[in-house]
């Protein structure tokens, strides 16, 4: 009995490491993504920047803008990074058909897609 609840217990802290290093990727792989758009004052000229659930405040720190300044629900002009929370999960936020966003750039798990504003 003990065993069984040791090898269950070993089983969680297995998937917690997982996903705190997938976390850990995610984060990385977005300062990588901000700057294969052309970084972040680039991206603050283009347009609001749109992302998935659970990453607005790490898209906002990235950008140094107030995470009340990041979209959840895309549209122009605007800057969409896209990626999944984890290996199953589909790709968020999803760009509504109609909306005119060009792929420009990509990095580790994000994608990038943009339709900038004439300052942009």
């Amino acid at each position: 009995m003990v065993l069984a609840f040791a090898l269950g217990r070993a089983g969680e802290v297995s998937d917690a490491l997982w996903r705190a290093q997938d976390a850990a990727a995610l984060t990385r792989d977005l300062e990588g993504a901000v700057a294969a758009a052309g970084g972040g004052a680039r991206v603050r000229a283009c347009g609001r920047p749109f992302v998935g659930p659970y990453r607005g405040p790490l898209l906002a720190w990235h950008l140094d803008v107030p995470k009340a300044w990041v979209g959840f629900s895309p549209r122009a002009p605007g800057v969409v990074f896209r990626s999944r929370l984890g290996s199953g999960a589909p790709l968020a936020p999803r760009v509504p058909s109609g909306e005119r966003f060009a792929a420009v750039a990509g990095h580790g798990r994000w994608e990038v897609l943009a339709a900038c504003s004439g300052a942009g």
